[in-house]
């Protein structure tokens, strides 16, 4: 875990476990599937009682999880704090933007999207559990919902520290 400056994850949690401890690093979760997810440190308590409910705190703290109702499936974020930063979003429905800093995952956590970026140019249909990475800013994004469904997507962006 020493070489990297970000990253995103997956993880089915079926149980109460302790989370690794990951110093240096910042971490976003986000809660994708399941009935909750409570989350406790020495100094905190957080519950995840919904999907894409997120929570940011320090890997340096030890920290604990328990499942609420069952499995549940969860989106991690994590940065080296000396680096960079990460700032994770949820977006319903289509949308189209200009896409600033240095790194950007788009996940459809739910439904699908047609995504084109017109300056790259690239256009890909995204289902549920699939993603894309765009790197540098400056781009602009467009995203549609394909199917009358609710489609859902989580943004994430990372923005290098001045000097970094």
């Amino acid at each position: 875990m020493e070489d990297f400056e970000w990253r995103i994850s997956i993880a089915e949690i079926d149980r109460a476990t302790s989370y690794s401890v990951f110093s240096g690093i910042d971490r976003t979760q986000i809660l994708l599937t399941g009935q909750g997810l409570g989350l406790r440190a020495a100094s905190w308590r957080f519950c995840l009682a919904e999907p894409y409910q997120s929570v940011d705190f320090s890997g340096d703290t030890a920290v604990e999880c328990e499942l609420i109702n069952g499995l549940c499936t969860v989106l991690n974020v994590m940065v080296r704090r000396e680096l960079m930063t990460a700032e994770a979003e949820i977006i319903r429905g289509s949308f189209h933007r200009a896409l600033d800093g240095m790194h950007h995952v788009f996940f459809v956590a739910q439904g699908a999207y047609e995504i084109c970026c017109p300056d790259v140019p690239v256009t890909r249909t995204l289902t549920a559990g699939n993603g894309l990475r765009l790197d540098a800013g400056g781009h602009m994004l467009r995203a549609r919902t394909v199917a009358a469904t609710e489609a859902v997507m989580i943004a994430v962006s990372f923005r290098a520290l001045q000097g970094k």
